[in-house]
């Protein structure tokens, strides 16, 4: 079908015609609309039929073809033998320190008093020749050993300078050994599930994240979320269990770790979902659990906190606000939950995480609704994404993150980068189909400017944070999803560069405004004003965190495609805004 014939099929599409929201299959997998590579998929496939050529294939389905079902397409895991995995007594509590010190950002599980006396248990285990996991049983060793991987690998990270000669293989050999050792204790692990049988699993999730070994973290994560459930972590107390003797006398430590552990599970949960595209293991109808308080783990005791004071700066803080943002205070905990700081993280990654939910369910709902219903459902959610912001602590929210100490500043970029994709994840969808084109009559020009730009600035607030977090790599190598941020904002700026250099093929030539043409289209221009070198910045610094086997490099091949158009549509814009005789056909954007 020529590409005329598919701009007239478009043109008559009915008024109630939405934003693409098809699903992708990539590689015989399934990735829903919510997902950023759904968002890439159907950029590249657009452009492939404009240019109306074969772009260079990029299937890989040979990829993993020899690997386990569960970690195909993933890095391989670097395996050795356990014999003295253990790191003598000084290196192991350095280790452990270093955990709990640089590498918990958001997903603080763990009662650290308590965790060191289960190191304490296996250093004495060592040294008597005992099994590891002797006194104490498979999980919890399980999750020291997991802490251990977590903790080299960030140290190995931060240490490592660009004129280091240690390949990505060598960084792993050390961090994966830890690893492969922790889960052979999980699956050594029997009886019935305990909370550490989910605490170590959720911990290995992350360190899956962390290695780009993305779809084992996924099918990891599915039992973690069995067994969170089988637990009754997504369960509060209840007010006859709340005010029962039986409960009054439980473990205030361990009842406050449950809820650390489901709430953490919550979050991964609602970005697994974005990243993938894939639906939700917890259901919001489905939760009362109650947020945990904001105590700091020296202040906890069996008994409950030891002082009656607020916590100031409690570790808690980022978790807490990511939670209770979309969570207008559900649950008997939230309504009393004192704003701390350190507690407030956790319920605000929960709050946003909430959002980008919602966003999922009404801006990409499957159902045939009209463009303008998408539209104000993105609108909705930047209300609730800016009050979220506006409600902030102040050391998250308002403050420079460069004049913080190290832990509050890795979470306020944390919470900074989690805002910007939120932002990009509501109005990307307006960027792509035939809504920017601005058909009269057809959709509010006015609310689909609103979202383009909010996209196009949460994208520049983004790359300028990765640039800025570039030369630190305390910073850089903090989050797990530092690299799918960066992609998700170049594949904004790219797409809406050569979206620029299509609508002026058209002989459109007044920017931020109507055509020439009479059409009423719109295209962002001085939105994009310095994103070029920026953008560039960002993709060296992705292109050179992704080693040539790691399965993100899928992904980079794709986006180089379009930023080498975007690069060719800026380049003849001038010209085109010039010469209206040098036309290059139909535009990428009218393709749909």
């Amino acid at each position: 079908m020529s590409a005329s014939a598919v701009r007239v099929e478009t043109d008559a599409a009915p008024s109630r015609a939405s934003p693409e929201v098809d699903m992708a299959e990539m590689e015989g997998q399934y990735f829903d609309p919510s997902s950023g590579l759904t968002f890439l998929h159907r950029a590249y496939n657009k452009l492939a039929t404009s240019q109306q050529r074969g772009l260079a294939p990029h299937d890989l389905r040979g990829l993993g073809v020899e690997q386990p079902l569960m970690r195909a397409g993933d890095r391989p895991i670097v395996r050795g033998d356990g014999v003295g995995i253990m790191p003598e007594g000084p290196a192991a509590l350095e280790l452990l320190a270093f955990y709990f010190d640089a590498c918990v950002v958001t997903y603080h599980i763990f009662h650290q008093p308590t965790v060191t006396a289960w190191l304490d248990a296996m250093l004495s285990n060592t040294d008597q020749g005992l099994p590891l996991h002797h006194g104490i049983g498979h999980a919890k060793a399980s999750i020291i050993l997991t802490i251990f991987a977590i903790a080299t690998l960030r140290r190995n990270k931060v240490n490592m300078t660009t004129s280091s000669e240690m390949n990505e293989d060598q960084l792993l050999a050390k961090s994966d050994r830890y690893f492969v050792a922790a889960t052979e204790l999980t699956e050594a692990e029997t009886g019935l599930p305990r909370l550490e049988s989910a605490q170590t699993r959720l911990v290995q999730v992350l360190y899956l994240l962390q290695t780009s070994r993305m779809n084992q973290a996924w099918y990891v994560f599915g039992t973690t979320s069995q067994i969170v459930s089988a637990l009754g972590l997504h369960r509060g107390p209840g007010r006859k269990r709340r005010n029962s003797p039986r409960q009054s006398r439980s473990d205030y430590i361990n009842a406050q770790c449950r809820k650390r552990t489901f709430w953490a599970a919550y979050i991964i949960d609602k970005y697994l979902s974005v990243v993938f595209g894939r639906p939700m293991q917890h259901r919001d109808e489905d939760i009362d659990q109650d947020f945990p308080d904001p105590v700091n783990d020296e202040d906890m005791t069996p008994q409950g906190p030891s002082g009656s004071e607020a916590q100031e700066g409690c570790h808690l803080d980022a978790m807490i606000f990511h939670a209770k943002h979309v969570l207008p205070c559900f649950s008997p905990g939230a309504m009393t939950c004192q704003v701390n700081y350190q507690a407030d993280l956790l319920v605000t990654r929960h709050r946003i995480a909430r959002i980008i939910g919602l966003i999922s369910r009404e801006v990409y709902t499957i159902k045939p609704i009209a463009t303008r219903e998408r539209v104000a459902a993105a609108h909705r959610a930047g209300r609730q994404l800016h009050e979220w912001r506006e409600a902030l602590p102040v050391h998250l929210g308002n403050v420079k993150p460069s004049i913080l100490i190290p832990r509050f500043r890795r979470q306020a970029i944390a919470l900074k980068l989690a805002y910007s994709h939120a932002i990009m994840h509501a109005n990307r969808p307006f960027l792509l189909g035939q809504t920017m084109m601005g058909s009269p009559g057809r959709l509010d020009d006015e609310a689909v400017r609103d979202s383009v730009a909010e996209c196009i600035a949460a994208a520049r607030v983004t790359l300028e944070t990765i640039n800025g977090m570039a030369g630190d790599g305390t910073l850089f190598n903090a989050f797990w999803w530092t690299s799918y941020v960066t992609f998700c904002a170049l594949a904004v700026v790219y797409v809406c560069e050569i979206q620029r250099g299509g609508w002026t093929s058209r002989g459109n030539g007044h920017e931020n405004g109507r055509g020439g043409d009479g059409s009423g289209a719109w295209f962002p221009g001085s939105e994009l004003a310095g994103l070029d070198e920026l953008a560039e910045r960002c993709r060296a610094r992705l292109d050179r965190g992704t080693s040539v086997d790691s399965p993100n490099r899928r992904y980079i091949i794709v986006l180089e495609e379009l930023r080498l158009e975007a690069r060719r549509q800026s380049s003849a814009v001038a010209a085109r805004l010039g010469d209206e005789s040098n036309r290059h056909g139909p535009g990428f954007w009218d393709i749909a």
